[in-house]
């Protein structure tokens, strides 16, 4: 099931997966590295 579907979502859109590693708790795993904050 994506995430999309169940009312999740992360901002700004990263490219990747998303992946559960239990039954209330999520994992982003971005296709590449987060850019740095300002």
């Amino acid at each position: 099931m994506k995430a999309e579907a169940l009312g999740i979502s992360l901002t700004p859109n990263v490219e990747g997966r998303w992946r559960w590693i239990g039954t209330q708790t999520v994992q982003v795993e971005a296709k590449y590295r987060l850019p740095y904050s300002t």
